[in-house]
């Protein structure tokens, strides 16, 4: 509905959206109203070819695209076009929200049409049939109502393929030898910082500068480009992939040097593994793409590496030689000295409303603050106990968990493990038995 303004004076207030508004009840509301859909039907959302130009005018001033007769182009392509320019108008996030619906539901459409034209479940499909609920019923059960839409990201079957995919690398690999998550820290990024001024203001700051930037001020950069970060972050998560999937390439030594004989060049060089999994190799991995509440990108992985122990139960060599193997590229000790104290920072747990979902609100239900260890110890299921023995053992890690918070993450009093049982009044085997104490049945 269109409004348009005899009074001259009338004072409006601008929102965050492109639009004006206002409250009838405070001003002299004279004006003329025009409905220009009154008595009308609706238009589908995908029919409605000038909704996006007139929806949004700051970005196209109420005018339509213009495009060549004899090319062809889809949503999705303009959308990348447009979100990819110097004029980066077109990527405030409610344009952005507004593009993918747009793009999505053209996705599935198409998909849709495609499907009942060649699958031959479906070639002489009615409007009767398509009405008969027994019909659409059997489409489903037979999963032909859902395999339409594989090539859909989030759909159930594109889910449904990625879960197969990993499960049958599960198979063929065998158990991966870690589970990584990536996560965004935009507002750490000081490139990225630098790079989102220059964009949105036009003005070259230093990296240093970037870092002086008050928070507010790098929430507000953030937000004004989602599609500069995103890209930022899919540059850096890929960078990251590349050094890690690095096969034997890096220090060259000449054998021939070594050993004093002629070899033919295409011998003369051995190559060692490089990369943060030295010196071992990474030989395929899995990774899956989500994104946080806040709209920052999430990148979880399987990865696979060459030569990795196995874990074998009850076989005390295998235990010795994964925890051997994992204390080669984790740790849980704590750093004063620059730069591992600000990375160690970024992979502390800090409580949120999510943390106390269950009954037990007290207690974080991940298992926060985790009680320290002495060394790297793989917890095996314990012996039969008697429910006495369960009690006391849920009573004691309740106990380390309260005097694990109470201490707190930057705690002055940090004793050895040895002082701490002293501490607490414990034995090492009732301490293990009681941090184990949540996963007894």
């Amino acid at each position: 509905m269109l409004h348009f303004f005899l009074d001259e004076d009338m004072t409006v207030t601008q929102g965050s959206e492109e639009t004006l508004i206002f409250n009838e009840t405070n001003v002299e509301f004279r004006g003329i109203m025009i409905a220009p859909g009154e008595g009308k039907l609706p238009v589908p959302f995908f029919r409605d070819t000038d909704a996006e130009e007139l929806s949004f005018p700051t970005i196209y001033c109420g005018l339509r695209r213009q495009y060549s007769d004899d090319f062809k182009i889809t949503t999705t392509d303009i959308i990348k076009s447009e979100i990819r320019r110097f004029d980066r108008r077109a990527c405030n996030p409610t344009h952005l929200l507004y593009a993918f619906k747009k793009s999505y539901n053209e996705k599935v459409r198409q998909a849709v049409q495609i499907y009942l034209r060649k699958t031959s479940e479906t070639s002489k499909l009615s409007a009767g049939q398509a009405r008969n609920p027994e019909f659409i019923e059997k489409m489903v059960k037979q999963d032909h109502g859902y395999a339409v839409f594989k090539n859909i990201r989030s759909s159930p079957a594109y889910l449904e393929q990625k879960n197969k995919t990993a499960r049958s690398m599960v198979r063929q690999l065998g158990k991966c030898a870690f589970f990584i998550t990536l996560s965004a820290a935009e507002t750490k990024w000081n490139e990225l910082l630098v790079s989102l001024t220059k964009i949105l203001r036009n003005k070259d700051i230093t990296e240093e500068e970037a870092e002086q930037l008050s928070f507010d001020e790098k929430s507000h950069l953030i937000r004004s480009d989602p599609v500069t970060c995103m890209r930022h972050f899919e540059r850096k998560s890929s960078s990251l992939l590349t050094t890690m999937f690095k096969k034997e390439k890096g220090i060259q030594i000449k054998i021939s040097q070594v050993l004093g004989i002629k070899i033919p060049s295409c011998r003369n060089s051995l190559f060692f593994n490089t990369g943060i999994f030295a010196p071992y190799k990474m030989t395929d991995y899995f990774t899956r793409l989500e994104f946080q509440m806040r709209g920052s990108p999430h990148l979880h992985g399987l990865y696979w590496i060459k030569n990795a122990p196995a874990f074998i139960p009850d076989n005390e060599q295998s235990i010795k030689d994964c925890e051997k193997f994992i204390d080669e590229f984790i740790t849980c000790e704590r750093a004063d000295t620059e730069p591992l104290k600000s990375l160690i920072g970024y992979q502390v747990h800090k409580h949120s409303h999510t943390c106390h979902k269950s009954r037990h609100r007290d207690i974080c239900r991940f298992g926060f603050p985790k009680p320290p260890m002495k060394k790297t110890q793989i917890l095996e299921p314990l012996e039969a106990v008697s429910v006495e023995e369960k009690k006391a053992a849920k009573r004691l890690f309740k106990i380390i968990q309260e005097d694990l918070t109470k201490r707190g993450r930057f705690a002055e009093d940090n004793p050895d493990f040895d002082t701490y049982l002293m501490q607490l009044a414990v034995t090492e085997a009732d301490y293990l038995q009681g941090n184990f104490s949540l996963y007894l049945s």
